[in-house]
């Protein structure tokens, strides 16, 4: 039960004169072109860009969708964080066709992620 404060509006002469207008990527660090969705909820479009992911091959999506997985408000994974996983896919993993790939058929015994961290892992 977090209460989300709900912005009312923005004081605009609080603002510095010198303070440029922040502009969205257009496109996604994996190449792909960023999009606004439409959001069922509030029936608008989001403000914010995002990859569409496309075939689910974007790695920057797959590495955040992975360190979620193992966090405390998911599968709570002892052992197995965001620095592992860091470790882990930024290797160079030629054998995974893609990064979702990589995702599916992790394996920390043969990813050779230490003895200690994988006795965590198992426990």
């Amino acid at each position: 039960g977090e209460v989300i404060p709900q912005v009312l509006y923005v004081d605009k002469t609080k603002r510095g004169k010198d303070v440029k207008k922040f502009i969205f990527p257009k496109k996604c660090p994996c190449g792909n072109e960023t999009i606004k969705e439409f959001n069922d909820t509030t029936n608008k479009i989001d403000a914010v860009r995002r990859c569409p992911d496309i075939g689910y091959d974007c790695k920057y999506i797959a590495k955040e969708k992975l360190k979620h997985l193992v966090s405390k408000d998911a599968f709570n994974i002892e052992g197995l964080g965001k620095k592992v996983i860091e470790n882990f896919l930024n290797k160079n993993n030629p054998e995974y066709g893609n990064w979702g790939d990589a995702i599916l058929y992790f394996d920390p015994f043969r990813d050779n992620l230490g003895s200690q961290r994988i006795g965590n892992f198992l426990n």
